[in-house]
């Protein structure tokens, strides 16, 4: 019995599922080693740059920039620094910027979300005659929070 047509196709599809298996595992490898060295390109970076920049209404910039693909694409931007002139000043260590998987295999840089560590805000008020002759005040705040912001796509 235990030589029947029957158990030699069941040995047969089992060993090729293997196979199936074992080539899968081997391109995700692939992808996880070769495909962020491939994103990290200057075009990805200055439409990461680009479209945070045109989010927030002003000028984004950092330190350093790593892609990474798994468990979730994402742009890794340290030490990054948001300024709107004459309205806010953000630094953080940290910022993390959700893309979209497929549009970024095409080199482009779609945003989702973004997450900010550790950050530093500086608010500028808008000048108000005071009766010190101060013309403007500055808020500072700092600390250990982590903000989360949304980017949804505007028409």
């Amino acid at each position: 019995m235990g030589n029947s047509p029957t158990g030699w196709r069941w040995g047969r599809a089992v060993r090729y599922f293997a196979y199936l298996i074992a080539a899968f595992i081997v391109v995700v490898a692939a992808a996880t080693f070769f495909l962020p060295e491939f994103l990290d390109s200057p075009a990805v970076r200055s439409q990461i740059q680009g479209k945070l920049s045109q989010a927030v209404g002003g000028e984004v910039s950092w330190e350093s920039l790593s892609v990474q693909i798994l468990p979730a694409p994402r742009g890794i931007l340290h030490r990054a620094r948001v300024e709107i002139p004459a309205v806010v000043v953000v630094r953080a260590e940290r910022m993390e910027v959700r893309l979209l998987f497929w549009p970024l295999l095409h080199g482009r840089a779609e945003i989702t979300a973004v997450s900010v560590a550790r950050p530093e805000i500086r608010i500028d008020i808008a000048p108000s005659p005071a009766p010190d002759g101060e013309d403007a005040m500055s808020i500072r705040i700092s600390g250990r929070a982590t903000l989360t912001a949304m980017i949804s796509a505007r028409p």
